[in-house]
C-alpha cells in the first residue's frame, strides 16, 4: 500500500470514528432524556401520593410507608443534584398509603 493509500485510507477511518463517536453522544444523550423522565415521574408518583393524603386529611394513611418512599426519592434526587451514582435501593413508586379496613 502507498504512502498515498494509506494516508486515504487512515482519513476514512478517521472519519468513520469521528461519526461513530457522534452517534455514541446522540444515544448518550437521549438515554439521559429516558432517565430524567423516570426521574421526573417517580417524583410526580410521589406528589400524587400526598395529594391524595392530603385530600383524606391523613385518615387512613400508612405513614411509614409513605416516609420511607418520600426518604427514599430524596436520596434520589441528591444523588441527581450532586452527579453522584443513584443507589439502587432507592426508588420510589406510587402507593396508596390508605389502611384498608379490616371487616
Amino acid at each position: 500500500m502507498s504512502i498515498t493509500e494509506e494516508l486515504e485510507h487512515k482519513k476514512v477511518q478517521a472519519i468513520y470514528l469521528r461519526k461513530l463517536l457522534e452517534n455514541v453522544n446522540e444515544d448518550i444523550q437521549r438515554l439521559e432524556k429516558v432517565e430524567d423522565r423516570r426521574d421526573l415521574k417517580a417524583s410526580n408518583e410521589l406528589l400524587r401520593s400526598a395529594h391524595a393524603i392530603a385530600s383524606r386529611r391523613g385518615v387512613d394513611t400508612n405513614w411509614s410507608a409513605f416516609l420511607k418512599n418520600v426518604e427514599c426519592e430524596l436520596v434520589v434526587q441528591a444523588s441527581s443534584i450532586s452527579g453522584v451514582s443513584k443507589p439502587a435501593s432507592a426508588t420510589c413508586t406510587a402507593k396508596t398509603y390508605k389502611i384498608a379496613a379490616l371487616y
